[in-house]
């Protein structure tokens, strides 16, 4: 018990390794098992649900934060990524798998570094350089060459399946920039990702009413519930949690690294769990979008180089007050290193 408090307190390298190779395994259970269970449960149903199972227990975990007052200003704010990244991101992502299946929705989750690298560039908060540029073009390049590759023409399942990934991962992108701006004046990131998923649930309900005609509810069976609760309570609330405990533990690049192999995970279950294949020309798409990733990421650590955050020397130092708590993906702290951690966390 005491090696596990003080794992908690101050986790070890080899801890933050294995919670990150952990969690990118949940998630890629996510999209996995909710595939068969979206042939009982429509999309934005299924999403409703899901929420509605995770907001008791991310209430519960934000009893443990100190409330500060909001202004009208961050209740907008709230509202708006409340609606984008949770209402929009967290929905459209299952009509996607339901259109493409897992193995494809996993290979395209890594546009959300990309996607929030290039928002960040435009809102002038980050330096766009020739190599974010290029890393950016093999991505997005990747990711509409899957609408070609999968059927060999642009059929029409598969064009929206991926028009909906640009827009999940448009829509999570913007929650990170918002969420981490609104994080710097205001320190309650387990509120605000409840306040936000709260918003996001009020928009979704209109949406999983006008599905929930199409739902059998007498012939859904029982293990399509397991699914839910996996995905509402694990995934939704503890694992986003266990994120932001990590990410305040570890270096600001770390989980970056670790959204690279989560397409790997999630194919390599997609094939055990449902028998998905995939073509050489997909692998090779997903090999384009992690190129891209990858350059963004050396990118981004020569950028941390040359500037050597006073914060990271404190937390070099032992000074654990230098990092403040963070909710999947949001950092609170200096403007550059903010928009690094918020976007370096592409995990739904």
């Amino acid at each position: 018990m005491n090696w596990l408090i003080q794992q908690y307190r101050k986790p070890s390298l080899l801890v933050i390794h294995v919670s990150f190779i952990t969690a990118s395994w949940l998630f890629s259970g996510m999209h996995v098992f909710s595939r068969p269970a979206l042939e009982h449960l429509p999309p934005y149903v299924f999403s409703v649900i899901r929420l509605m199972i995770g907001l008791p227990f991310m209430y519960l975990i934000t009893l443990k934060e100190k409330r500060v007052d909001l202004t009208w200003g961050d209740n907008g704010r709230l509202i708006m990524i409340g609606i984008s990244g949770i209402g929009i991101a967290q929905s459209v992502i299952f009509a996607a798998n339901k259109l493409m299946g897992a193995g494809i929705v996993g290979m395209m989750l890594p546009l959300s570094t990309i996607i929030t690298m290039l928002l960040s560039g435009i809102l002038g908060l980050e330096r766009i350089g020739p190599l974010k540029v290029i890393g950016a073009f093999l991505a997005v390049s990747g990711s509409i060459a899957i609408a070609w590759v999968t059927e060999k023409d642009f059929h029409a399942d598969t064009v929206w399946g991926v028009v909906f990934m640009f827009l999940q991962t448009t829509g999570w992108s913007t929650y990170l920039i918002v969420m981490s701006q609104l994080l710097k004046s205001k320190p309650i990131p387990t509120y605000a990702y409840f306040r936000a998923a709260v918003w996001g649930l009020l928009f979704m309900l209109p949406l999983g009413a006008m599905q929930i005609s199409d739902v059998k509810w007498s012939e859904i069976p029982y293990w399509v519930w397991l699914v839910e609760i996996y995905c509402g309570l694990v995934v939704s609330s503890g694992v986003h949690v266990a994120m932001s405990w990590l990410i305040k533990h570890c270096a600001a690049l770390m989980p970056a690294m670790y959204t690279s192999i989560q397409p790997l995970t999630t194919v390599i279950l997609a094939s055990l769990v449902l028998g998905e294949r995939f073509s050489v020309w997909l692998f090779l798409c997903m090999f384009s979008i992690l190129a891209g990733l990858i350059l963004v990421i050396i990118a981004k650590a020569k950028e941390q180089q040359q500037a050597t955050p006073a914060c990271e020397k404190d937390v070099s130092s032992g000074n654990e007050d230098a990092r403040e708590p963070l909710i999947p993906a949001h950092a609170p702290t200096s403007d550059d290193e903010g928009i690094d951690k918020a976007k370096s966390d592409t995990f739904v």
